[in-house]
């Protein structure tokens, strides 16, 4: 299944800020695996928001799991 998002990173004054924002946007969304346009490494804390985003989601997983179906 191929999902589309677009993101609105706001506007900026140069074209440098606005890959910036992409790229900050896409890392907290899609972790080591966005396409970004300066060095992944340059992103740390949006890796760092990326994962914990991630535990969360797999925490409420398990929790409705547990909780079982409901009706």
């Amino acid at each position: 299944m191929h999902v589309v998002l677009n993101l609105y990173a706001g506007l900026f004054e140069e074209e440098i800020e606005a890959a910036r924002a992409y790229d900050r946007s896409l890392v907290r969304l899609r972790g080591s695996n966005a396409a970004t346009n300066f060095a992944l490494n340059d992103y740390g804390k949006e890796m760092e928001e990326h994962c914990q985003a991630s535990v969360r989601r797999t925490y409420i997983v398990l929790e409705q799991l547990q909780e079982g179906p409901t009706l």
